[in-house]
C-alpha cells in the first residue's frame, strides 16, 4: 500500500468495520465452527481468491513486482484448492446423523447467529467494492460454479450440509438474489 501511496510510511492500514467485526467474532468463537463448516468454508474462500480476485488483480495491476508476487500465489492456490477439497471430502466420509448432529448444533448456537449477522453487511460490502474496483460479476459467477462443480464431483463432499449452504449463499449472493445486498453496511 505504500508502494502506491495508499499510506504514508510508518502508518498502519485501519481495516473497516465490518472487517473487525468479523476479525474479532473469529477470535472469540471460531473454535465453536463444526469441522465441516470451517473445511467447508476454506476452499470456498481459496475459489473466491484464485478464481475471481487474482486473476483480476494481475489484470489490473500495473506493476510487475506485483504481477510477479500475484502469479505465485496463483500458483500456490491450486494446491491449497486440492488439499481444501480433499479434506472437505474427507470430512464428508463421516456418517450423516453426525453431519445432522453438528447442522443443528451450530444453526442454534447464538455464537454462530451473531457472527453470520457481522457476515451479512461484509459480504453486502465486499461485493460493492469488488464491483466499484470493476471486477465483473462473471468472474466471481464462474468462481462460485467452480466451487460447486469440483465439490459436486468428490464421493463425498455432497454429504457436507455447510458445503450446501455455501454454494447455494455464495451463488444467491453473486446473483445478488439475497436480500441482504439491499441492507446498507454496518
Amino acid at each position: 500500500m505504500r508502494r502506491w501511496g495508499m499510506i504514508e510510511e510508518g502508518e498502519k492500514p485501519v481495516p473497516n468495520k465490518n472487517i473487525r467485526l468479523v476479525i474479532e467474532w473469529l477470535d472469540r468463537y471460531a473454535e465453536a465452527l463444526p469441522l465441516t463448516v470451517i473445511g467447508a468454508a476454506i476452499p470456498a474462500l481459496e475459489t473466491a481468491l484464485d478464481g475471481a480476485l487474482l486473476k483480476f488483480l494481475l489484470d489490473e495491476v500495473d506493476d510487475p513486482i506485483c504481477g510477479e508476487v500475484f502469479n505465485k500465489v496463483n500458483s500456490d492456490e491450486s494446491r491449497h484448492l486440492a488439499v481444501g477439497f480433499q479434506v472437505l471430502n474427507d470430512l464428508g466420509a463421516s456418517p450423516m446423523r453426525i453431519h445432522a448432529i453438528q447442522t443443528v448444533g451450530a444453526v442454534m448456537d447464538p455464537r454462530i447467529l451473531t457472527g453470520a449477522l457481522l457476515y451479512i453487511p461484509l459480504l453486502t460490502r465486499m461485493l460493492m467494492n469488488l464491483n466499484a474496483m470493476g471486477l465483473s460479476e462473471e468472474k466471481l459467477y464462474n468462481a462460485v460454479t467452480r466451487y460447486g462443480n469440483v465439490g459436486d464431483r468428490s464421493e463425498h463432499t455432497r454429504r457436507v450440509p455447510g458445503y450446501h449452504i455455501l454454494k447455494a449463499h455464495m451463488s444467491s449472493s453473486i446473483k445478488r438474489s439475497q436480500p441482504f445486498t439491499s441492507f446498507p453496511s454496518a
